[in-house]
């Protein structure tokens, strides 16, 4: 379920507990209630930049004075509560890169750490340690193996990658051999091999270019 679909989902519950309120109310209180779920879209020009049509959703009652102070505080709090909810709910999508960011930040902070066989520390990292250590510090757990991390989350196009993406590299068309960590700009940075330590590279570059096998997200 997509983000936009999330909050709508959501605007709709916090609407239908309001309405059972207000129902419940209503035979104490003779005034008339009711909410509205009010949608805005954005300008058809946005849609050029954005994947999903932005969305503001703004929940509103209305209702005639009462005598009843008891259930117009009622009212009033579950309304708050919807709105504070909806406010501060993180989709799955923004929390997810807000890790991955995190993670890129642990893996640069780690450039010039030494090559290590078998290393999966700061004593040293081999590539698929390298990778393994960044995420195990963001909660994620990867066997420390880069042909088996390339079973791991979903397979992501060189065209859609985002900084925290694994990237894959290896000799023939089936070979996964090295790992690495994608930060952006088309640059990864990895455990590359004992003359060298932990670096950042371009997949540009000839050499990893025609070694490039894929790219796997990882979740959280």
């Amino acid at each position: 379920m997509t983000g936009t679909s999330l909050k709508s989902t959501r605007i709709v519950a916090a609407a239908t507990s309001l309405l059972f309120a207000a129902s419940a109310l209503a035979q104490s209180a003779p005034e008339r209630i009711s909410v509205r779920v009010a949608q805005a879209e954005a300008p058809a020009a946005n849609q050029a930049t954005h994947s999903d049509t932005a969305e503001e959703k703004t929940l509103v009652l209305e209702l005639a004075p009462t005598t009843d102070e008891a259930t117009d505080a009622l009212i009033m709090r579950l309304v708050a509560e919807a709105r504070e909810e909806e406010a501060t709910k993180v989709s799955d999508s923004e929390a997810s890169a807000k890790i991955k960011s995190k993670a890129v930040q642990q893996a640069l902070k780690l450039r010039g750490s030494r090559y290590r066989y078998g290393g999966s520390s700061r004593g040293g990292f081999d590539c698929s340690g390298f990778t393994q250590y960044v995420y195990k510090r963001m909660g994620v757990n990867l066997p420390h193996s880069s042909a088996a991390q390339f079973k791991c989350g979903e397979p992501v196009a060189r065209k859609d990658l985002k900084p925290g993406d694994l990237v894959f590299f290896g000799r023939g068309s089936r070979y996964v051999g090295h790992v690495g960590i994608y930060i952006g700009d088309d640059k990864f940075v990895h455990a590359s091999n004992p003359s060298r330590g932990v670096v950042v590279d371009s997949l540009s570059s000839k050499y990893y270019a025609s070694r490039y096998r894929g790219a796997r997200r990882v979740r959280e």
